[in-house]
C-alpha cells in the first residue's frame, strides 16, 4: 500500500535523529527510546484524560508487545521542551502513551518531535503559556457532572 506524506510527515521524516536528552535536542529533532525512559520526562497538557478510550485503544492495539510497538511505530509523539529542557508537554497521542502505560510494555520504543521549546518560560508558567497558544487544554469535569467544564 502506498502511503501519500504530507508535508508534516516529510519533515518528521527529514528531521534529525537524536538520543533523548532533552538538553541536547532543538525544534525539528526526533529522538526515540524505550517508553520507560521517557515516562518520567513526559508532562500532561490536559487535567484529564477519556480513560474509556485509553481503554479502547489498549484493548485495540496493545494485546502483545508487538502489537503495541507496530502500534507506536506508526505514532510519532508531537513535543515541547519544558523548563530548562527538563522534561517535554506532550502535545498530541495522549491516548495511545496512556494505553502503553498501562500495557506495562515498558521496552517499546516512542519517538518524540520536537515541535517547540518553551524552556526559556518559568516551570510556574509553563502550562498557562501552553494553553495560551492552545497547545494545552486545562479544563475538567466537576464530580458527578461528566458534561460540565470546570
Amino acid at each position: 500500500m502506498v502511503r501519500l506524506l504530507t508535508p508534516l510527515l516529510l519533515a518528521l521524516a527529514h528531521a534529525k535523529r537524536k538520543g533523548c536528552d532533552l538538553s541536547s535536542l532543538e525544534v525539528g529533532d526526533q529522538c526515540e527510546a524505550s517508553w520507560s525512559d521517557l515516562r518520567d520526562m513526559l508532562r500532561p497538557t490536559q487535567r484529564s484524560v477519556g480513560y474509556a478510550w485509553v481503554f479502547r485503544t489498549f484493548l485495540k492495539s496493545f494485546g502483545s508487545k508487538a502489537a503495541a510497538q507496530d502500534e507506536m511505530d506508526d505514532k510519532i509523539v508531537p513535543v515541547t521542551l519544558g523548563a530548562n529542557r527538563t522534561d517535554a508537554y506532550i502535545l498530541d497521542h495522549h491516548h495511545h502513551l496512556a494505553a502503553l502505560d498501562l500495557s506495562g510494555y515498558k521496552s517499546v520504543k516512542v519517538t518524540l518531535f520536537i515541535s517547540c521549546d518553551f524552556s526559556s518560560v518559568p516551570a510556574s508558567q509553563q502550562l498557562a503559556q501552553l494553553a495560551t497558544r492552545g497547545y494545552a487544554y486545562l479544563y475538567g469535569r466537576p464530580a458527578g457532572s461528566p458534561n460540565a467544564l470546570r
